[in-house]
């Protein structure tokens, strides 16, 4: 018999229950991405707080300028804080805000900036304006030449050196260099932070300091204590597997507890001693498995896949493979747990980014077959072809016995838990983006084609189409069929067109008394 279906019963922190009632409304729901400005991805509440930020900095810098030059000095290190404490992997302002790793992303980046700013402003202020000691003012104004060759010529010089790290740190961090060379890129990133504290401590910078040893003991944490010591016997345990799209698939045995939309942190020694990455879990809580999918599309991904195949013990799937892992990590910014916020959800996915919105799919249903109000679930897919869709939907991958049975769903209803799930209330849009015909055709267990894929049986009333989806359609079907009221629940994640087409259909879709509060994930 199963349990009834309780709000926040995948809460990990009582926190969690009601940090929604006491953050304020336009950060916790994520309200802010209607209406957001498109060309920069940018919403109207992100871009006030940049600006209030930003003034307030220019405001204080102007006011310090003429006080002791030790004071500007603090405040330029105080946003080294906020800098490390958004790139944690558990991070308290995501875990606080529900901010998700894209938006800590970039207010990682516009920190890293004000940081740099005002660095530049201290140097400046400290030669030309403020008293460099308490008495006041006697040895003020010196100037570039007596102040870079004189008693402070030390302070001097460390702090152009920490300037001049931040301009290269900065600088290398645009999305090209970025996206084309993620690992030198990788490697160079903390070199430079590396230096830029040592310099910082030299330079008598103590926050920075401060700031670095945190975030130091949250990565110590994950890998010390998590991979190699809680999580260490599931290493010995964990099978992969190369499935015909080229992704892989790599396994766990199931022995922690995680909510749908988290994600893992992987090590695998043979592939690389010196790298973990990051891999949303396509698993539901339910299951018996802890399962990863990975797409081959860089240098890791594609020596895991060689080391695959040039494996001894490979026979086609479930190899045994050395994995060690951290985690789970990461929160969803919507208040999806409540019993009456949210009854209505809208998951779009593409590509390799749907596995946690399958999670996610499967989870809902699962709750709603324990007696949670469901009035909609929509899950879209936007997939290249019909070999990723079927490999990525392909009920073996989940262990979950009951899905042997095409109309399980259906049938789990029971005396004392008599809800059964409506197809009308759950359903799966997958549309093969670049199809072989205009017919999606599969091969059934007696080698006929079929129209129907053995992938149906792990979800409710799936539809299969060709090219795109017409998100603006979407939309509006989903904010009729709440009937002027209501708040639904969009969770995507998939490229950055994909996810901007999302927002911006979100945005011009929440009229009427209908509003549609966005949560995106995309990992760079």
């Amino acid at each position: 018999m199963q349990k009834p279906w309780k709000p926040y019963e995948d809460s990990w922190l009582p926190f969690e229950r009601i940090r929604f009632k006491l953050i304020p409304a336009v950060l916790s729901k994520r309200r802010f991405f209607a209406p957001s400005i498109n060309l920069v991805g940018l919403s109207i509440v992100e871009i006030t707080i940049a600006i209030l930020l930003t003034a307030g900095t220019a405001v204080l810098g102007y006011l310090l300028k003429d006080v002791e030059v030790e004071s500007s000095g603090n405040i330029a290190e105080f946003y080294w804080i906020p800098l490390f404490i958004l790139i944690m992997y558990r991070s308290p302002v995501a875990l606080i805000f529900g901010v998700s790793f894209e938006r800590s992303m970039f207010w990682h980046a516009y920190f890293a900036l004000l940081a740099l700013a005002y660095a530049v402003w201290h140097g400046v202020s400290a030669m030309y304006w403020a008293p460099l000691d308490d008495d006041g003012g006697s040895q003020k104004g010196l100037g570039f030449q007596s102040f870079s060759r004189g008693e402070y010529k030390g302070s001097f010089w460390t702090g152009a050196a920490i300037v001049i790290i931040m301009i290269i740190t900065i600088v290398s961090s645009i999305h090209p260099i970025r996206r084309y060379v993620r690992r030198s890129w990788l490697w160079l990133h903390h070199v430079l932070a590396v230096a830029a504290v040592v310099v910082c401590a030299i330079h008598g910078a103590g926050i920075v300091v401060g700031a670095f040893a945190i975030y130091i003991a949250d990565r110590l944490f994950g890998y010390i204590y998590q991979a190699l010591w809680k999580y260490k016997n599931m290493s010995s345990e964990a099978k992969v597997s190369l499935l015909k799209s080229g992704f892989v698939r790599l396994s766990f045995p199931r022995t922690l507890s995680f909510s749908p939309g988290q994600y893992i942190c992987i090590y695998i020694p043979s592939v690389s001693y010196f790298e973990f990455h990051a891999f949303s879990i396509a698993s539901c809580p339910s299951d018996d498995k802890l399962c990863v999918l990975i797409k081959p599309d860089g240098r890791w991904t594609k020596k895991l896949c060689k080391r695959i195949q040039n494996s001894p013990d490979y026979e086609g799937s479930n190899a045994p493979i050395r994995a060690f892992f951290h985690g789970p990590i990461g929160s969803v910014a919507l208040d999806w747990q409540s019993q009456s916020q949210y009854q209505t959800f809208l998951l779009v996915g593409g590509g390799i980014g749907v596995t946690p919105l399958i999670s996610f799919y499967r989870h809902l249903l699962g709750q709603a077959m324990r007696g949670r109000p469901v009035r909609k679930v929509l899950l879209i897919w936007l997939v290249r072809n019909k070999d990723i869709a079927t490999d990525v939907l392909d009920s073996q991958l989940y262990a979950q016995s009951d899905a042997s049975d095409n109309k399980w769903w259906e049938n789990n209803a029971d005396a004392e838990n008599p809800h059964v799930v409506s197809e009308q209330d759950f359903t799966a849009k997958i549309h093969i983006t670049r199809p072989e015909s205009d017919v999606i055709t599969f091969l059934n267990a007696d080698g006929e084609e079929s129209t129907q894929s053995d992938a149906d049986r792990l979800l409710v009333n799936v539809h299969w189409n060709t090219g795109r989806a017409n998100f603006s359609y979407e939309f509006e079907s989903v904010r009729q069929s709440m009937c002027g009221k209501g708040r639904v629940a969009v969770l995507g994640c998939g490229p950055g067109a994909m996810t901007r087409d999302v927002v911006r259909t979100a945005r011009s879709s929440s009229t009427h008394g209908v509003h549609f509060d966005v949560h995106l994930e995309h990992f760079y």
